[in-house]
């Protein structure tokens, strides 16, 4: 009982100092272990796991949305819309809503890299989770150009310093990311009516995460790149946007 106040005076103060000011919260985040293991949800080892159980993910929700009735409560995660994890999810999700868990959506962080984009499993997966009445958000876009460095900041991140990518991202490498954006937002598109926001791990290939391989749609100049251009064409040209007179 002792914890379980804790984790409600904790989502209390922190969704309440921002009632009516933040629109959505990522209620859980990464709850579903990567490693194989039993059919079922496969919930990652954790404190809260250990102290409350299972219920502590219903319990969350439940308590944010005491917090904030009107804010969108989402469940987040990486790598959920594709194998056994995508099950894995399909099972929590089916069981927070089974349980009451005030939520509203479900997040796609949505890591892929160029030479990785499994585009039909995330058709399917929003597909999947608009069945179950969800919301989805892609909430941590980015595609990377095959390169040397992985999920490091770069040289001068945060120090005012330039930094720009080691590397320069050929004109072969900058075409195919931006048909790969273009492929993912064609999906995007398809499902408008369940997709809530698409959200992106940065604002350009100068600071982020994975500094070194060009994921972003603004290189390190703020220039646009081309696949800014793949994005809007697919956005704007019909069925997605409007007709031309």
């Amino acid at each position: 009982a002792a914890v379980t106040e804790r984790l409600r005076d904790h989502i209390h103060t922190l969704v309440g100092r921002y009632k009516g000011k933040v629109r959505g919260w990522d209620v859980v985040n990464e709850a579903i272990d990567d490693r194989p293991g039993p059919r079922g949800e496969n919930l990652r080892d954790s404190p809260w796991l250990r102290a409350v159980g299972p219920e502590f993910l219903t319990l969350a929700f439940k308590f944010a949305h005491e917090a904030d009735p009107e804010a969108k409560l989402y469940y987040n995660d990486y790598n959920i819309e594709a194998g056994a994890k995508h099950e894995s999810s399909m099972i929590l999700l089916r069981r927070l809503i089974k349980e009451g868990a005030p939520i509203h959506g479900v997040g796609i962080q949505g890591h892929w890299s160029t030479d990785h984009v499994p585009y039909d499993a995330i058709d399917r997966a929003i597909a999947d989770y608009a069945s179950l009445g969800l919301e989805v958000g892609i909430t941590e876009l980015d595609v990377t150009i095959r390169g040397a460095s992985g999920g490091q900041l770069g040289p001068g991140f945060g120090r005012g310093r330039r930094a720009r990518p080691v590397t320069p991202a050929s004109p072969a490498d900058l075409k195919t990311q931006a048909d790969a954006y273009a492929r993912l937002f064609a999906i995007f598109a398809k499902h408008k009516d369940a997709i809530e926001r698409v959200t992106f791990w940065g604002l350009n290939d100068r600071r982020t995460w994975r500094f070194g391989q060009h994921p972003l749609l603004f290189d390190a100049d703020n220039e646009r790149k081309p696949c800014y251009t793949s994005i809007t064409d697919v956005l704007l040209s019909p069925p997605h946007g409007a007709t031309p007179p």
